[in-house]
């Protein structure tokens, strides 16, 4: 289940930052950031999910709560610094952020 929420995150940026103009060269910044961010938290759940421990799969998915809080990160940036080019659509990705970011017991109770 979250190895899905995660992919979807990755494929649900993509598909909003390809809406954005990025005319504007810290527009283009931000959405790199964010389109960056954002496929690296399901290319890092997947590598948790072929871990060799429990502990090796705690110690991954730090990186999964890095940089869903990253997605975060520039997604506030981009409302604060071009609130006209935020919409709704990225409030939502803002929420699918915020549930990759969950505890870490949340990510192994999925697991299971």
């Amino acid at each position: 289940m979250m190895l899905t929420k995660t992919f979807c995150l990755g494929v649900s940026v993509m598909k909003e930052m390809d809406k954005l103009n990025t005319s504007n060269s810290s527009i283009r910044i931000i959405v790199n950031q964010i389109s960056r961010a954002a496929s690296s938290v399901g290319a890092n759940y997947r590598a948790a999910c072929r871990a060799k421990s429990k502990r090796d799969f705690i110690n991954k998915l730090k990186y999964v709560e890095e940089e869903s809080d990253e997605v975060i990160y520039w997604l506030e940036m981009l409302k604060a610094v071009h609130p006209k080019v935020y919409t709704g659509d990225l409030d939502k990705l803002h929420d699918q952020a915020e549930l990759s970011a969950s505890p870490k017991t949340e990510l192994l109770k999925s697991r299971k």
